[in-house]
């Protein structure tokens, strides 16, 4: 397996993390992470718990979104 060093999304080449089998820098992850709660968000229905939930993520991505994705990663590490 070659070793990437530019993120598949921008050619960025600082701040990489994995992704599957791809590489992606750290704007680029925080912005597909964005999408993907704002689908998921949109894709609830309203007064759900799920629908609740997402619009906490979403409210926590948008003020402090190095905090948030820190604290996903450390959680994550006690999972495995």
């Amino acid at each position: 397996m070659t070793k990437i060093e530019t993120c598949a999304l921008c050619m960025e080449r600082d701040s990489l993390i994995t992704l599957g089998q791809y590489s992606i820098c750290a704007s680029c992850y925080l912005s597909l992470l964005e999408d993907a709660v704002r689908f998921a968000k949109r894709n609830t229905v309203r007064g759900t718990v799920y629908h609740a939930a997402f619009m906490a993520v979403e409210d926590r991505l948008t003020k402090e979104p190095e905090n948030f994705i820190k604290e996903a990663r450390d959680a994550s590490k006690h999972i495995a």
